[in-house]
């Protein structure tokens, strides 16, 4: 099956995971981001172990000893992860990207801006 690319404006792909800590928070939950896949304009794609609802509305957190910042979007879709069989890694088993209202302020925090 072919994805076809919905997102509009350019991805950027991190050359290294931020110093800080990165959470999403739901509703009911909170859950540890280990690996940002990458961050737009628009929004943001990581890797996560559990499987998320579209149109969820989530907060995005990033803290450092000096500085805390948080994020509200909603999840825009949610997939299974395509790997090989001989792969192994601890990345998360889903891949989740979630549209961010104010993505400019966590841009310049993951060190893409």
């Amino acid at each position: 099956m072919t994805r076809l690319e919905q997102r509009q404006h350019p991805r950027h792909r991190l050359l290294h995971q931020p110093v800080g800590e990165f959470r999403l928070h739901t509703p009911t939950a909170g859950y540890p981001i280990e690996v940002i896949n990458d961050i737009s304009s628009s929004g943001i794609r990581f890797y996560l172990d559990t499987s998320l609802a579209a149109h969820l509305k989530v907060a995005i957190a990033y803290a450092e000893p000096s500085l805390k910042l948080e994020v509200n979007g909603i999840v825009a879709w949610c997939a299974t992860r395509l790997r090989a069989a001989d792969e192994a890694d601890d990345r998360g088993r889903f891949i989740v990207g979630v549209q961010l209202f104010s993505p400019m302020l966590l841009m310049a925090m993951s060190g893409t801006y």
